[in-house]
């Protein structure tokens, strides 16, 4: 089982994207849980046979985000037996530190927990090092990957200077651009590299 957590700032697509990555996996017969951290614009559809979703969400993110996820997951997995579990990550969370205490207390076996998938909204994001928030540059640093979303609403030079600004930041970081609203670009190469 996988469990892949997705990070952004508020309107940065995370919702679209688990709802969007959701249908792909379980039109391919996967059962997928879904852990909902903080309430976002978009909301998901109730939990079914193949889909079940888990809110967790706290009015304080820093002091309990960790616990209560751990605790959603065990819940989730008392009742419903998902393939692959996607926690959609409140915005100034640690993943780093929510990745050891998963693999710490949730015991499922072949349990393999992919680091943050992070997601940037093209239209506000600033490719300032100087200028971006600390929790924003240590989200960054935990990412496997990095999604542009909303390319459709910039220049293409704009979306070279957020992907040097995520590779500079960290290195290793795979980046894919698309937009969900148009369903245009790198969504296929991301569920490849998921999968």
């Amino acid at each position: 089982m996988k469990i892949i957590m997705i990070g952004g700032i508020r309107g940065s697509g995370k919702t679209s994207l688990i709802r969007r990555l959701a249908g792909h996996f379980t039109a391919r017969g996967l059962k997928v849980g879904i852990v909902v951290t903080e309430l976002g614009e978009i909301e998901y559809n109730e939990s079914s046979d193949e889909v079940f979703v888990k809110h967790s969400v706290s009015d304080c993110v820093s002091c309990t985000f960790r616990y209560d996820v751990v605790h959603a997951l065990i819940d989730m997995f008392s009742t419903f037996t998902p393939d692959i579990v996607f926690i959609e990550i409140a915005g100034i969370a640690f993943p780093g530190r929510l990745e050891e205490d998963i693999e710490e207390h949730v015991d499922v076996a072949g349990l393999e927990v992919i680091p943050v998938i992070y997601m940037v909204d093209a239209a506000e994001f600033i490719p300032d090092t100087e200028k971006i928030p600390k929790f924003v540059i240590d989200q960054i640093n935990s990412a496997a990957a990095a999604c542009i979303n909303r390319i459709d609403l910039v220049e293409g030079e704009k979306i070279e200077q957020i992907k040097y600004v995520l590779e500079k930041t960290r290195p290793s970081i795979h980046v894919f651009c698309f937009s969900l609203k148009l369903n245009k670009g790198d969504l296929d190469d991301l569920i490849q590299f998921l999968s």
